[in-house]
């Protein structure tokens, strides 16, 4: 009897060890997630970040003044040119004989004047005869020069120096008075474009400081337009800052990506953070929410959100700078489960 009782107990002890004990495969395993530091991806403390362009400082359509066939293009998109530089020709033929002729004309007339002078001042010619001679030679002379600048216009220059943007037209290819043959933009000088929410276009005025961030580089800027008409589509104000300092070549072309912080002078309370939309859930409560990481744990954090920008969803309340979101994998967490960050 008392045989069996050990045994039973023996039995008993294995059984309650067994319980408590897990194979590896069964310990629970952190949610793999993807988190992004509040801090890193919003606008500086007193600042809002927006979306933006980089434009030219200074973009010129260039044309002929006379018409004609065009015989060379000199330059090609991207080429850095000089002021004065010769960027394309008209075929001059025809000009360069209207010139000739006027020249001829005028070397005619002064020396039909030069002859007449003698005679007028021998006063051996007549008062009206005189007139006619004067007024020949200022004929000639405007003649001349009309026909000079045609022969001038053929030769299209540089207004400034600056980059070729663009090539309108190709050799061989006949073009009308003032229509656009190449286009330049200053090189040495750069505006950042921003759409600007109608909610906060009246914090922003002329001469307001910013940041423009692009390629990894980071440069001061000045508001220098303000919109004053919104977009009847997304209700925004188009607002450019002039990037000042030096712009190393190439580091800031039209067309580029940027984020602009603004610090605006008329101060008031501005969005703290900017999320991924999906990265904010709604409760069963219709209250916001995100998750965080905490220490490797999931904690749910109740937020307050604003307007819906370029970048995400505004996030006005209940966030601080050193908040770990996550924004990928949020779905599969919940309240104090583990989770592991990714990269």
């Amino acid at each position: 009897m008392k045989s069996i009782c050990g045994i039973g107990l023996i039995a008993i002890v294995i059984f309650l060890c067994s319980c408590g004990h897990k194979e590896p495969s069964e310990i629970e395993q952190p949610v793999r997630v993807k988190t992004v530091c509040v801090g890193e991806s919003s606008a500086p403390s007193g600042a809002t970040r927006y979306s933006g362009t980089i434009a030219a400082g200074e973009e010129t359509p260039l044309s002929f003044q006379t018409a004609g066939r065009v015989s060379h293009i000199n330059v090609k998109v991207g080429d850095r040119i000089a002021k004065g530089q010769s960027l394309a020709r008209l075929d001059a033929t025809s000009l360069q004989n209207a010139y000739d002729i006027a020249a001829a004309g005028e070397e005619q007339a002064n020396d039909a004047y030069r002859r007449m002078k003698i005679l007028h001042d021998q006063k051996a010619l007549a008062e009206i005869k005189w007139v006619e001679v004067q007024s020949a030679v200022k004929q000639a002379r405007s003649a001349t020069a009309i026909a000079r600048k045609a022969l001038s216009d053929a030769n299209l220059t540089a207004p400034y120096s600056g980059i070729v943007a663009a090539k309108l037209i190709d050799e061989g290819q006949t073009v009308a008075p003032f229509e656009p043959v190449l286009s330049i933009i200053t090189a040495s000088s750069a505006k950042a474009v921003v759409s600007v929410p109608e909610n906060y276009i009246s914090s922003i005025a002329l001469g307001d400081s910013g940041i423009v961030n692009s390629g990894g580089k980071r440069y001061k800027s000045v508001v220098s337009e303000k919109g004053v008409s919104a977009d009847p589509l997304t209700r925004s104000y188009t607002v450019k800052l002039d990037i000042k300092g030096h712009i190393p070549a190439d580091s800031l072309l039209p067309g580029m990506i940027c984020k602009v912080d603004i610090y605006p002078s008329q101060k008031e309370i501005r969005p703290a953070f900017i999320l991924p939309a999906d990265a904010v859930l709604l409760g069963v409560d219709n209250r916001s929410f995100v998750w965080l990481n905490k220490n490797g744990i999931a904690v749910r954090r109740f937020v307050e959100i604003g307007d819906m920008t370029d970048d995400g969803i505004v996030i006005n309340k209940g966030l601080s700078h050193t908040d770990s979101v996550i924004v990928a994998g949020q779905q599969k967490v919940s309240e104090g489960m583990k989770v592991t960050s990714i990269d």
